[in-house]
């Protein structure tokens, strides 16, 4: 940590682009504590394919998984036996089981997000944020008024 400075927890040492003003704003919002979005439970897999759709990524820091063709690249727990055996990688020897079943704790996930997004408290708590955060159509109605440019122009001869 030491060598890093101050950029930021130990979070940001996983990231190759760590921007602390980008990826703090962005981790509150993914995990809903912002209080103004919607819940949203995102699908690694439906991700994986969309940004890396040719598994470039994948493949580079995954190599145990790089001779997979496409279709299993983004869901090696997806092959048969038979195409364990074809390609080489074997689930829980190659690369692990799944941990989790993705539909099933999605849902649930979900289920239990909205159930407290519901609460009486949350609800108010929203309406806090929105009110400090969100932007005033004028700036008369903005507690932070704009300030006057300063004419920094000036003539050399």
């Amino acid at each position: 940590m030491a060598a890093l400075g101050n950029r930021g927890t130990s979070s940001g040492i996983s990231f190759l682009d760590y921007e602390p003003g980008i990826h703090y704003p962005q981790f509150q919002m993914q995990a809903g504590t912002m209080g103004v979005h919607t819940i949203r439970t995102y699908n690694p897999v439906k991700q994986a394919k969309e940004k890396d759709p040719s598994a470039v990524f994948i493949k580079t820091w995954l190599p145990q998984l790089a001779a997979l063709p496409l279709p299993f690249v983004h869901e090696p727990w997806e092959m048969s036996m038979q195409e364990q055996k074809k390609y080489g990688v074997l689930l829980g020897v190659d690369y692990p089981e799944p941990i989790i079943d993705y539909k099933m704790s999605a849902a649930e996930a979900s289920r239990r997000l909205w159930e407290m997004k519901r609460q009486k408290q949350v609800k108010a708590n929203n309406a806090e944020v929105l009110e400090k955060l969100s932007l005033r159509k004028s700036d008369a109605e903005h507690p932070i008024k704009r300030q006057k440019s300063v004419d920094l122009n000036f003539k050399l001869f």
